[in-house]
């Protein structure tokens, strides 16, 4: 319900995704001036799908296809689960868990693409399952159709794929050579993909990975693994609350997940080990060590991408919920499901009042708080007061001056590896983005020739060359009066920088 009655969601990464696809969209309409600041690379590219979704003319605004792709999102998710609960005999019940999962980490940080790719990543294994059961050409064209998918939603998560489906084929090693002509046509159509679309985006100015590896290995690791199993209970949940209240319910939530599994560890090992080894349990026992061990191995960052052992978290939690529903914990604990289904009721009902209090904040952040679009001027961020509860969910909103009104914005896109959009013009005409001023509090004047600059603030600040002449709220609209902006008819248009 929430995924339709909000005019704007608190998912960090979402405007710039938004902005792209709106640039896309009407790059060769009349009426904006897009094709003078933005390039589009004729390129093919992972992490697109969202891209392309809310980009289609089959639907009246790329707001409102945002609103069906998260809504999609939010019925695969769980149906995802309920599914492989069925195929696995498990207790349906527990499928409900997996509501408390919904919005993870990813969602919450605008990762839109990855957001997707769970739920078909899920898919994925279930139908390697069934082709490790009846290896037809019907499971082979499924794989491979999954896979292609997943690269348009995820390089990470298409690569992951990748790995299980050979973890998976070792695990039958005795069959490793069977049907190895269909195992062929499932994976090598993405790996051409793969091939093409990061040779498109490789960078002298990146550091390589050995190296990267090397040093990170030797140092930065160990300093960081206790904020790493922090991670582990905090991640998927503790955007609901402020630190220390977000942190208790995120950590409850996941005490709760893997109390069957710890629970049986201590009580009857013999029997977890047993149902864990069982049947196609095994692949998902599998599926889960994987995820654990990448989870507490891989870096945080990598050259030219940020945030990656943080993603096999929400693997984790699902494969724990998924396992845990074919155990027999009845016998032992009679009410754990029960009182599960209370949890997640009382979950939702917080979760709601997150959402309720968010639109509520919202309020006075509309269309009209932007100036109109007019060739050649351009506008900007500093959002100083970011934050949504423990989220800085408000950094990218000056992206909504593309998004509502076609306008010309500095943003994040322009200068991350990965971005489907390239700037075409100087860094003085639109200067990098300075997302995160609120942790330094410091503005370096970046933004002196640009036409305007929005800002959350609840503090009055003066920014040289800038008068305030719009409030909304804690929004402020601040318009250049200098006598040296440049204007567009005196701005330089530089061929397109190479990144």
């Amino acid at each position: 319900m929430w995924m339709l009655n909000l005019h704007v969601y608190p998912f960090i990464d979402v405007p710039n995704h938004l902005s792209a696809a709106t640039i896309v969209r009407y790059y060769d309409e009349p009426g904006n001036n897009f094709k003078d600041y933005y390039s589009i690379p004729d390129k093919i590219k992972s992490n697109t799908a969202h891209l392309y979704f809310t980009s289609s003319s089959l639907f009246p605004s790329v707001d409102f296809a945002n609103k069906v792709y998260y809504l999609l999102y939010v019925i695969l998710f769980p149906l995802s689960i309920l599914i492989v609960i069925k195929k696995l005999n498990g207790n349906i019940w527990y499928s409900l868990f997996a509501f408390m999962f919904v919005f993870n980490f990813e969602v919450t940080f605008g990762f839109v693409g990855y957001t997707m790719s769970v739920p078909f990543l899920i898919l994925l294994i279930l139908f390697l399952i069934d082709f490790f059961e009846t290896p037809t050409y019907k499971y082979t064209f499924y794989l491979m159709f999954l896979n292609i998918l997943l690269f348009f939603f995820h390089f990470q998560t298409a690569i992951y794929a990748l790995v299980i489906l050979l973890i998976f084929s070792l695990y039958n090693y005795k069959h490793f050579w069977d049907n190895i002509l269909k195992k062929l046509i499932a994976i090598v159509p993405v790996l051409v993909l793969m091939v093409i679309s990061y040779s498109s985006d490789a960078s002298p100015h990146y550091q390589g990975l050995f190296s990267y590896f090397l040093d990170y290995y030797s140092s930065t690791y160990w300093i960081t693994f206790i904020e790493r199993l922090r991670d582990f209970f905090i991640l998927e949940n503790f955007f609901m609350f402020t630190q220390e209240w977000g942190w208790t319910i995120a950590t409850f939530v996941v005490l709760f997940i893997t109390f069957p599994i710890v629970f049986l560890f201590f009580k009857n090992k013999p029997e977890l080990i047993t149902k864990l080894k069982s049947g196609n349990n095994i692949y998902f026992t599998i599926f889960l060590t994987i995820s654990l061990i990448l989870f507490l191995i891989l870096p945080d960052n990598l050259p030219g991408q940020n945030v990656v052992f943080q993603r096999f978290s929400i693997f984790i939690m699902l494969t724990l919920i998924i396992l845990s529903s074919t155990f027999d914990l009845s016998k032992y604990v009679k009410n754990y499901v029960p009182v599960g289904v209370v949890i997640v009721f009382i979950y939702m009902a917080l979760l709601s009042n997150y959402f309720f209090e968010f639109k509520q904040e919202t309020r006075y952040f509309t269309e009209d708080i932007f100036p109109d679009a007019k060739k050649g001027q351009t506008l900007s961020g500093l959002i100083y007061d970011g934050k949504y509860r423990a989220n800085s969910v408000y950094i990218h909103y000056q992206n909504y001056y593309t998004i509502w009104k076609k306008g010309i914005t500095s943003n994040s896109n322009l200068d991350f590896r990965y971005s489907f959009i390239r700037r075409k013009v100087s860094m003085d005409c639109l200067p990098p983005y300075l997302a995160w001023v609120s942790m330094s509090d410091k503005y370096d004047d970046r933004f002196k020739y640009m036409d305007y600059i929005i800002t959350r603030d609840s503090a009055e600040r003066k920014i040289t060359n800038f008068m305030k002449i719009r409030t909304s709220g804690t929004w402020n609209l601040y318009e250049n009066v200098s006598d040296t902006i440049n204007h567009y008819d005196s701005k330089i248009i530089y061929p397109p920088l190479g990144y």
